[in-house]
């Protein structure tokens, strides 16, 4: 059992750390010692101080947008209360699209599936045909709620005819300008390589075409 002292030293020691490693930063100063003393959590001022992360001590940071054409283009964020989510709203009009974004009580959300972070869809509005999501870490939002290929450029009604249409692949998170195809076959044909000469052979493995060549 520590004595009062030996507890004032670790304590004096933790703020020391904590100045020096920039205040306000939310970090463990010894991630091995704080997973290894767990107690550590219950005593309010070192899990604040010495152990935030795994004393869930740490503000949740979310974007926080409202009404943007693109959410890669939403540069503020806002730290979440107790208890809240990111989230991202995207509503479809006519010939439009646009994306809400932002913290929102995690009574809201719904735990789906297993994958990691992704706390779900809006209790009140996953019936509706505009997407909302959540999820659980720190600017995690920037994620979600996007479309994946010129498919689903189709499928929400924003297609504008064959041309250029802005995209986030789903093995990436950026948002990238691809080509959408939407005359060949009743449309939503994301194209990657078209021939120009035929100089180029098509005539690849499926690996090399994820790479990408020509």
């Amino acid at each position: 059992m520590s004595t009062d002292k030996e507890k004032a030293i670790l304590l004096l020691l933790a703020v020391c750390l904590h100045v020096d490693t920039g205040f306000g930063s939310c970090v463990d100063l010894d991630v091995t010692g704080c997973r290894t003393n767990p107690q550590l959590c219950q005593d309010p001022i070192l899990a604040e101080v010495t152990c935030p992360v795994m004393c869930n001590r740490c503000s949740l940071e979310c974007y926080s947008c409202k009404n943007v054409k693109t959410p890669s283009t939403c540069n503020q964020t806002q730290l979440c209360g107790l208890g809240q989510s990111c989230f991202m709203e995207r509503t479809v009009t006519a010939h439009d699209v646009s994306y809400d974004m932002g913290c929102l009580s995690s009574k809201m959300c719904t735990l789906s599936g297993n994958v990691p972070e992704i706390v779900g869809r809006s209790i009140e509005t996953r019936q509706q045909p505009s997407c909302h999501e959540c999820c659980t870490g720190s600017l995690c939002n920037i994620q979600l709620c996007s479309i994946n290929d010129c498919s689903e450029v189709l499928k929400l009604g924003l297609s504008r005819g064959s041309g250029v249409y802005r995209i986030t692949p789903w093995n990436t998170h950026r948002e990238v300008e691809v080509y959408c195809d939407m005359d060949t076959e009743g449309g939503g044909w994301t194209v990657f390589h078209r021939r120009w000469d035929g100089s180029v052979a098509f005539n690849r493995s499926f690996v090399e075409y994820e790479r990408g060549f020509g």
